[in-house]
């Protein structure tokens, strides 16, 4: 498994998962081998099937470098 801290807007449909739309969230992506995928903060997490998955409901996803 891969993991990747990012900074993205929640673009989906609000509520879903325990996310709000339009809300910015500091989210660990981890990849699967099987190319799947979870997005996941402190309080909420949901899993896709791909990364093309995710984007259709994600946007403005920034990359944070480790501190």
């Amino acid at each position: 498994m891969t993991k990747t801290k990012v900074i993205s807007t929640f673009k989906g449909k609000n509520g879903s998962m325990g996310f709000e739309t339009g809300k910015l969230y500091n989210l660990t992506l981890t990849k699967y081998k099987d190319g799947g995928l979870l997005a996941e903060d402190d309080f909420n997490h949901c899993e896709y099937g791909s990364f093309i998955a995710f984007l259709n409901n994600w946007e403005n996803v920034c990359s944070i470098k480790n501190r």
